[in-house]
């Protein structure tokens, strides 16, 4: 669990940000032996969160793949070099979210925190989070984020394929919701002014119209609040994770990222040196998804018990994976295997991604022209009998 907290240095200064415990009790007691005075130690809303700074200002207030891979490039430039990162040079930071994040961790340093804590106590993942903290505990720092740069990079340019795959649904669908809504508040009011002046039976599409108009007239603070309500709703009902499992095309996307992002961290890690128990206990934190964080849960048991990765995967992952992981256990080139499953695994979810683009864009757009024609319909067949009349 993550808590935000405010405390004063011993200089005197006061200092904010937030760190991970399993209880604010035990958050108190780590930020007092870092010789703090606490102030206050607050749970982190996740979801508020989420929906304000990741959703509504994603671009300007939450560190990007791309910021994060310059942030591991940067560190490893002042380790490898061997100077201190109480120097860290502010000014190359790409944003100012990033060389706020980047002060912070220098007064951190400066108050004598370990790099581990400092990164921490700041907005990045936890996957890198835990990989700087084993490699001050390895000694092999600088190596692990030459390797977590390598990471972030892939992420980012994976990520920005996704986006510009995805563009030309988006604008479909905010052209689509302008049109419907442009159509119901203005349009079909006044059509409705006519026909009630002719007092007239009305077709029941038309009337069904006229009620979603009327709808849309009067409810327009109901209807900015839908997409805030379906997240919450998604957010608490976690059983929504495992249900994308069942839809067909959404299925291979979402088993094919979660294949590619665990089996690139997890050779990170194992090349790193990092014993493997501890490396699939750390993929957990990677993975958004509550079903698959799950499943790595009970793999990371089974090898605990005594099972071979191999064997151990044997849940929701592609067999692909798992045949390739016994072939590097079996040769112990487990770590270049895993890298060359999660470049597969890469090419085949941007694939899946722009197939399942393909077939978006057609459904939104006869989703649009039936809801169009039932608009023009519904608005024609009453006009025609009123002109009939007339």
């Amino acid at each position: 669990m993550k808590f935000k907290y405010i405390v004063a240095t011993k200089e005197n200064s006061i200092m904010k940000g937030s760190v991970f415990a399993s209880t604010q009790a035990e958050a108190t007691v780590a930020l007092k032996e870092m010789g703090y005075h606490v102030i206050s130690v607050k749970t982190q809303n996740i979801f508020t969160k989420v929906l304000f700074t990741k959703i509504v200002f994603s671009k300007s207030q939450v560190l990007s793949s791309q910021d994060i891979a310059f942030f591991c490039r940067h560190m490893y430039f002042f380790i490898n070099a061997g100077v201190s990162l109480t120097n860290l040079n502010l000014t190359t930071a790409p944003n100012k979210v990033l060389a706020k994040e980047l002060e912070n961790i220098r007064t951190r340093l400066i108050n004598g925190e370990n790099i581990s804590a400092a990164v921490e106590a700041c907005s990045f993942p936890p996957l890198l989070c835990n990989m700087i903290k084993i490699g001050e505990e390895t000694g092999k720092l600088g190596d692990i984020l030459l390797k977590m740069e390598k990471h972030y990079e892939k992420q980012a340019a994976s990520q920005q394929e996704i986006a510009n795959i995805l563009f030309y649904p988006i604008i479909t669908f905010i052209a689509m919701v302008f049109v419907i809504g442009i159509t119901m508040t203005y349009l079909v009011p006044n059509f409705i002014q006519m026909f009630a002046a002719q007092n007239m039976d009305l077709p029941s599409a038309t009337t069904g119209l006229i009620a979603v108009s009327n709808f849309f007239v009067n409810g327009r603070v109901f209807l900015l609040l839908i997409p805030v309500l379906l997240t919450i709703i998604l957010a608490k009902f976690r059983k929504f994770d495992k249900m994308v499992f069942h839809i067909p095309f959404i299925k291979k996307y979402f088993t094919l990222v979660s294949a590619a992002r665990f089996s690139s961290a997890l050779a990170v890690m194992l090349e790193t040196g990092v014993v493997m128990v501890k490396a699939i206990g750390a993929c957990e934190g990677l993975l958004k998804n509550q079903h698959y964080k799950n499943i790595i849960q009970n793999m990371r048991k089974d090898v605990e018990e005594g099972e071979r990765l191999g064997t151990a995967l044997r849940y929701n992952f592609p067999p692909l994976l798992k045949s390739m992981v016994e072939l590097g256990e079996n040769t112990g080139k487990l770590p270049e295997t895993l890298e060359k499953c999660s470049l597969f695994f890469e090419k085949e979810q941007n694939i899946a991604f722009t197939r399942l683009k393909r077939l978006i864009e057609p459904v939104l757009t006869i989703v649009m022209g039936l809801i169009l024609l039932f608009i023009m319909l519904a608005i024609m067949l009453p006009t025609f009998e009123l002109t009939g009349m007339l």
